[in-house]
């Protein structure tokens, strides 16, 4: 087999294997997974007032930003570390930056808190496609009255 040949048939099956794995379609062969989201999920929200301001990147540019929001996230059980990061989804924006505070909690950072609309339901799910069917819907709405304030 020559070169060529060889890489054509080496991309073809990277490409295919990339539309199986986005398409959710599973590989003959192989057993679906089955998603598990962790069990007894509440939410608590804060607000939080930065004493020295941070830098981020927004769209394109370098911004101090003076406050975030922070979404604490706990569970009756650990929540496993996955291929899908966990993302928080609160009305239509996609919560994907946070970090593990204990094994069964994660706190979810949001560097933009007015974009979130008032009383947006929030959800938890693995990976950011809007479409998947394992999102969870939590008991928690989000209010800015109902935030904790705190300044660090």
């Amino acid at each position: 087999m020559e070169r060529r040949d060889l890489m054509t048939a080496l991309f073809t099956g990277l490409a295919l294997a990339a539309v199986t794995c986005l398409s959710g379609t599973p590989v003959a062969g192989h057993e679906q997974i089955p998603v598990v989201v962790p069990k007894g999920l509440m939410v608590q929200a804060r607000h939080v007032k930065l004493r020295k301001p941070i830098s981020i990147m927004q769209s394109g540019k370098l911004v101090e930003i003076f406050e975030i929001l922070e979404f604490e996230v706990t569970a009756k059980e650990s929540i496993p570390a996955r291929a899908l990061d966990p993302v928080l989804v609160v009305g239509e924006r996609l919560v994907t930056k946070y970090r593990y505070a204990a094994p069964n909690r994660l706190i979810f950072i949001e560097h933009q808190p007015r974009v979130l609309k008032e009383g947006s339901a929030v959800y938890f799910q693995w990976g950011r496609r809007v479409d998947t069917p394992h999102r969870l819907k939590l008991s928690f709405e989000f209010r800015r009255a109902a935030l904790i304030q705190e300044t660090r």
